[in-house]
């Protein structure tokens, strides 16, 4: 891990276009936020108690689970909160921050629901991001 705000963001923007290239896969940042935590060194592991999901929650990239868009479901996004899910089920909350113009924010709020942190926060503005970390 780093406190280096430059190196992180670099991280994740390799592992984000070499893994899942330009889709929005909501679903895959959180699995694999739940893996980096869950293969930390026990001591390490009891320090990392959260998932922090910013997006405006249309999630389009259908790699995750492969559940199919249906009368019943709704393919990504159900996939999205199936992850959330399973983070907490590893005793890991998933927090969602809702960001960006027209965003689904019925989706962040399952999300959140899912991820034991209750609902969505809204932050239209990134002068206002502060308000909602």
């Amino acid at each position: 891990f780093t406190d280096n705000q430059y190196q992180l963001f670099t991280m994740i923007d390799d592992i984000w276009y070499a893994e899942y290239g330009a889709d929005t896969c909501i679903c895959c940042g959180i699995i694999k936020a739940t893996e980096m935590i869950t293969n930390l060194p026990a001591d390490e592991r009891k320090d990392v108690e959260a998932i922090v999901v910013m997006s405006d929650g249309s999630a389009s990239d259908p790699r995750c689970y492969t559940t199919p868009p249906s009368a019943l479901g709704q393919g990504p996004k159900d996939d999205a909160v199936k992850a959330a899910e399973n983070a907490a089920l590893e005793g890991i909350y998933v927090h969602a921050i809702v960001f960006g113009s027209n965003p689904d924010i019925n989706t962040l709020n399952r999300i959140a629901l899912a991820g034991n942190t209750g609902s969505a926060k809204i932050s239209n503005e990134i002068e206002n991001l502060s308000d909602v970390y």
